[in-house]
């Protein structure tokens, strides 16, 4: 026991500063008095008070903040430069891997009390470090002193994370809009890769941002409360230093660094930081996928030729893979076959760079909008009251248009003698899915004289498909 007692000393003056290492959180710079050289503490005799220390860089070992907090401060002075930039994700992605999200507060507290604990016990090198740094002071107001440094670093670790959380806060916003801003612009363009992959990639990076929030509000949190026990230490020192002897003054500040040593996060937090790491390669990815396919596919006009081609493949294969033989078609009352083939067609119609929408839906879907320029009273009641505009043979009828015109400007009819099957099924399905219509379809199907159309024409066999799929989608499920 004595040899390695003897080592054990040995080690701690060859290494004077290793020894505090778990003294603060995981990832933080010690928060215990003050770290004195070898020359400092032989200076010791002396018994000066202990004057503050500078801030200490972090450690390089693999708890240090800074191996683990990934990249904090990449992009963060370049964001208020590409507000306008339509391809600033590049960007925005290297400073969002070190930004965060705003957090929910309602349960901030639940997460901080999971992520906090208190060890048992430390090494018994870390007491003796502790015990021969606070014996080197020979008067009380040196102890008072010390505590008050270590409470003044505590104050600049807490402001130092909060205005990280700051500017976190301020990265997401401007993410936030980049990513409303993209998938409106893909939505008119009726682009599903890239609504697809851009929700994915912004996705990923929401929860990367979410889980750097929680991570810093626990280590604001855990320096919270070292900083509440050592206030009301030294609030204490101070109203019973005159009647307290010198040793007892030396074990009360002792006992109060080893109570704040033993308050650290515990390793779930560890784990996220080391998850951050995956996320980050996964959004790395995401990113390169995402860039590629709008590069491609987010050209301002339609290429006629490419969309000719994929018009060809997609009913050859629809036709191909989903027939009666292979007991497989699904009409639904938003798909026909399968929702992914739906929403390609879709594009084949709703995307407003291509013919069939400039040409024939925008000038349908003008019709049903309330005109703008009406006094306010006189607005609400043309909004309230358009879906008398609309009814099921005016909807019918336009949908069998727009099959007519599809066909003769794609020669739909040329690619397989069966496309009349597929063409109607999958056009009801699109022409139902555009909002305005589907608002005013869900008013007019609910007031009397909708009601009356519909039974009129249900038993029509040219309306019947087409009232058969209103009845699913407005009456039946809200019967």
């Amino acid at each position: 026991v004595q040899q390695q007692r003897q080592q054990q000393q040995q080690q701690q003056h060859e290494q004077p500063h290793s020894q505090l290492a778990d003294i603060s959180p995981i990832g933080s710079p010690v928060m215990v008095p003050s770290v004195m050289s070898q020359s400092q503490m032989s200076q010791s005799q002396s018994h000066a008070p202990s004057q503050p220390q500078p801030q200490p860089q972090p450690r390089n070992d693999e708890h240090s903040r800074d191996d683990n907090d990934v990249d904090h401060d990449v992009g963060m002075n370049n964001m208020d430069d590409d507000d306008d930039e339509e391809d600033g994700d590049a960007d925005i992605a290297d400073s969002v891997l070190s930004s965060a999200y705003e957090y929910d507060e309602q349960h901030l507290q639940q997460r901080i009390d999971r992520a906090i604990s208190v060890v048992t016990d430390i090494p018994d090198q870390q007491h003796q470090t502790i015990v021969a740094q606070l014996s080197q002071f020979a008067r009380k107001s040196d102890l008072q002193n010390e505590l008050l440094a270590v409470m003044s670093r505590l104050k600049r670790e807490i402001a130092a994370h909060t205005q990280r959380v700051q500017q976190y806060q301020k990265t997401m916003t401007k993410l936030r809009a980049k990513y409303d801003k993209q998938m409106v612009q893909w939505r008119k363009w009726y682009i599903i890769e890239l609504k697809y992959l851009g929700n994915e990639y912004f996705n990923a990076l929401f929860k990367f941002l979410s889980t750097q929030i929680q991570i810093e509000e626990t280590y604001i949190a855990c320096y919270n409360g070292k900083l509440e026990k050592l206030s009301a230490a030294h609030d204490s020192l101070t109203q019973h230093s005159e009647q307290w002897p010198l040793q007892t003054v030396k074990q009360f500040v002792k006992d109060k660094i080893v109570t704040v040593t033993k308050m650290k996060v515990t390793g779930v937090t560890v784990q996220k930081k080391k998850a951050l790491e995956h996320l980050k390669k996964d959004i790395v990815r995401l990113q390169k996928e995402y860039e590629s396919a709008k590069q491609l596919l987010a050209t301002p006009t339609c290429d006629d030729a490419v969309l000719q081609q994929t018009i060809d493949y997609f009913f050859k294969s629809v036709v191909n893979d989903y027939n009666e033989q292979n007991d497989n078609l699904v009409l639904t009352t938003t798909y026909f076959c399968e929702e992914h083939l739906q929403e390609k067609f879709n594009s084949f119609i709703l995307d407003e760079r291509c013919h069939m929408y400039t040409m024939y839906v925008e000038q349908f879907l003008e019709k049903l909008q309330p005109k703008q320029n009406k006094a306010k009273h006189n607005y609400n009641k043309e909004h309230h009251n358009q879906y008398n505009k609309i009814n099921i043979q005016a909807l019918h009828k336009f949908g069998h248009s727009l099959m007519s015109k599809f066909c003769k400007l794609y020669k739909v009819d040329k690619i397989t003698p069966s496309y009349s099957y597929y063409l109607e099924r999958f056009t009801y399905i699109c022409i139902l899915s555009i909002p305005i219509i589907d608002e005013c379809m869900q008013k007019y199907l609910h007031a009397t004289k909708g009601q009356k159309e519909h039974k009129k024409l249900f038993g029509k066999h040219a309306f019947q498909l087409f009232c058969k799929l209103l009845d699913a989608k407005y009456v039946s499920n809200h019967s």
